[in-house]
């Protein structure tokens, strides 16, 4: 993956393209529309308001969604009321259907790059956390061995020297042994002191002093973890959401289309207020990335007394850079030479002239052994190379790792909530053009208002009924004689009935 976006590992830090692609977007604050300088500086309220400027987009894009979607909707309902009219053929499902399902699988593979993104946004916060862990460790550990030092130079050796001179002042009788031993106890005595004024200058200049990050590392790291479970819940979420709408569009149910459309609605919440989250810290990182050295430095000096030749140092780390404890680290360890040379011209004369002292100078000789030792610990741990590499390491899980997994996520949710989009207003398609389930009444077959069971001849029935003309228009055909042989009438229910009574006209009788 990383030679996709051409990235390859090196012992310098070179800028991402991704990060100078998100840095040469403008920067404009919210306020006032006006174009702000693009240097990170999370300190300035101007810069933070150019942030919040492209976190706002998607937020608003997805306001004009969600009318645009409801302005759907009601197009769409009105529309299923003209379509009402039993004499127009009813529209076709497959095609939403066959597009519900296709859209269904795409949504599931462009999940799949959210949860690589998210993945690498964690292994990047996961180095970055190692490095800094690494380089905090460092300094402790310098601070540390110059403890050790400044102990055994400090306190152990001036008290082991000031018991010797006091031995040898009692069992050495010959003056001028004894003026030259402690004039070798307090050369002894006096490089020691030296030594450890070199390693204390170290140690000032390496302290962390106002400058501890562990606090910092502590926070990014519990904050991570929440960040990385709550990804993963909501992409969990949007992939039910994808396997519920498959399951809907291959059933076509008009419910579960509802209670889809119901998710897709949820799923675009969530999924833009996220894109524009992610762009936020896009942005941001993309200015923090193009330059992390210069921010490094300015933030550091404001905080810590370490020197800035100290920083550039650490930060180059190349060939010709001088290292600034070169010359503190030679001389502590000519003094500590000259204090070895001292114990050792001690350790002779001392065996001829005081032998029961011979202890006291041993436990020196040990004493100077440590310091010696740490020494070299320490000349170790200060060299730039370590350091440098810690911190290559953590701006290549910022700037490399986090700023690509963030942009998997960035551009899997743009792509992700306009599918879903679509998928919404064919999801409202479809369930408008399935038909109703018919509902099975119970009916009494017996009853004489029982409508045929043919449904098309009682639409036809109703239809013909409209055409009929008005009552003003409307002609009553005259009435059929009365026959007096007429047979009994048979209603269409398979009832007889009489026939109606024959009348006939009044004749008055003749008068005889």
């Amino acid at each position: 993956m990383w030679q996709l976006i051409e990235h390859y590992y090196s012992q310098n830090y070179t800028v991402f393209w991704l990060a100078e692609f998100f840095h040469s977007w403008p920067h404009i604050s919210y306020n006032g529309l006006k174009k702000q300088d693009s240097t990170f500086d999370p300190t300035n309220q101007k810069y933070i308001e150019s942030l919040i400027f492209w976190a706002a987009v998607p937020i608003l894009w997805l306001l004009l969604t969600l009318v645009l979607s409801l302005f759907f909707s009601c197009c769409l309902c009105c529309k299923r009321r003209r379509s009402l009219d039993p004499s127009r053929a009813r529209l076709s499902v497959n095609c939403p259907q066959r597009f519900l399902i296709i859209a269904s699988f795409v949504c599931l593979g462009l999940l799949g790059v959210g949860y690589y993104g998210n993945e690498t946004t964690a292994i990047g916060i996961h180095h970055f956390i190692n490095s800094a862990n690494g380089i905090n460790d460092t300094v402790t550990n310098v601070d540390y061995k110059i403890n050790k030092i400044e102990d055994d130079l400090g306190s152990i050796i001036p008290s082991e020297v000031a018991s010797l001179e006091s031995e040898l002042r009692k069992n050495v009788s010959n003056t001028t042994a004894l003026g030259i031993m402690l004039e070798m106890t307090a050369s002894l005595t006096q490089a020691s002191e030296m030594a450890a004024a070199n390693l204390t200058e170290i140690s000032e200049k390496i302290s962390l002093s106002g400058l501890d990050s562990s606090q910092l590392i502590s926070n990014i790291k519990y904050y991570d973890y929440f960040r990385w479970m709550g990804m993963t819940l909501i992409l969990t979420f949007q992939v039910v959401t994808c396997l519920f709408i498959l399951l809907a569009a291959s059933k076509a149910s008009r419910y579960l289309l509802v209670l889809s459309s119901i998710l897709c609605i949820v799923c675009i919440l969530m999924i833009w207020c996220l894109v524009g989250a992610e762009l936020f810290i896009e942005v941001g990182l993309g200015d923090l990335c193009v330059d992390p050295s210069q921010y490094i430095m300015t933030e550091t000096s404001k905080k810590s007394e370490i020197s800035q030749d100290v920083l550039e140092y650490y930060i180059q780390c190349t060939d010709s850079s001088l290292n600034p404890f070169s010359l503190a680290i030679t001389e502590a360890n000519n003094y500590l030479a000259s204090a070895h040379k001292s114990v050792f011209s001690l350790e002779g004369m001392v065996r001829e002239y005081a032998p029961s002292s011979q202890t006291y100078v041993d436990a020196v000789g040990v004493a100077l052994a440590d310091v010696s030792e740490y020494t070299q610990h320490v000349t170790a741990l200060v060299d730039c190379t370590g350091i440098h590499k810690d911190y290559i390491t953590a701006l290549n899980g910022i700037c490399y790792h986090t700023i690509a997994g963030v942009g998997f996520l960035l551009v899997s949710g743009i792509v992700l909530g306009l599918l879903i989009t679509l998928v919404l207003c064919m999801s409202s398609t479809l369930a408008a053009r399935i038909a109703r389930r018919k509902i099975n009444y119970e009916v009494d077959q017996e009853d004489p208002f029982l409508p045929t069971p043919n449904s098309t001849a009682t639409l036809e029935r109703f239809r013909r009924r409209g055409q009929e003309p008005t009552d003003s228009a409307r002609v009553t055909p005259p009435l059929a004689p009365i026959s007096p042989t007429r047979p009994h009438s048979q209603h269409g229910f398979g009832r007889s009935v009489p026939s109606p009574p024959r009348y006939h006209r009044y004749e008055p009788i003749p008068w005889p």
